[in-house]
């Protein structure tokens, strides 16, 4: 390859460069994964093969691709396994509760400590009251949150749940 330079350069800048199109063309496909590839061909063709970067230059050049390789990773944040909890889910001693006046009323006025909305449902048996609150309510609020629910007359038990998304 040494003597047929001009080959070397031209099948690397065609294949990088077909390589890149094919990357970007598939980039949802997962066909990103041919970019370090392609970017290596291409900066391969212009490389002079009679001169060779000193082991500083190799030392400062691994450095740097470390330091950017830990900057990502520290910076990438995974996206959780489970959504954030945004509800309290209290458990209620009847069915009848959620329409006793007295609880409507104390219902409504957890709105004013954080809550979205609240409504009660059935489900195996067993009634509950659902309590959203947004996503960014600071946890000194879903504490006195919670206190204010488990205050609610019939309130067997709150625990705190992420709302399904089906």
């Amino acid at each position: 390859m040494r003597r047929e330079r001009q080959g070397f350069v031209r099948a690397c800048l065609i294949i990088g460069s077909a390589l890149l199109a094919w990357a970007a063309a598939g980039f949802l496909l997962g066909m990103f994964m041919f970019i370090p590839t392609a970017m290596l061909l291409v900066v391969a063709a212009f490389v002079d093969p009679r001169t060779r970067p000193g082991l500083r230059d190799r030392g400062v050049l691994d450095a740097l691709l470390v330091a950017v390789a830990i900057l990502v990773a520290f910076l990438t944040r995974p996206a959780p396994a489970e959504p954030e909890p945004d509800s309290y889910q209290a458990r209620l001693d009847s069915g009848s509760r959620l329409h006793e006046q007295d609880f409507a009323t104390r219902k409504d006025q957890l709105m004013g400590f954080g809550a979205t909305t609240a409504s009660g449902y059935e489900s195996c048996q067993h009634f509950y009251l659902e309590v959203e609150f947004p996503e960014g309510l600071p946890d000194a609020r879903r504490a006195e949150l919670k206190k204010q629910i488990a205050m609610l007359p019939g309130v067997v038990e709150v625990e705190l749940r992420a709302i399904d998304g089906c």
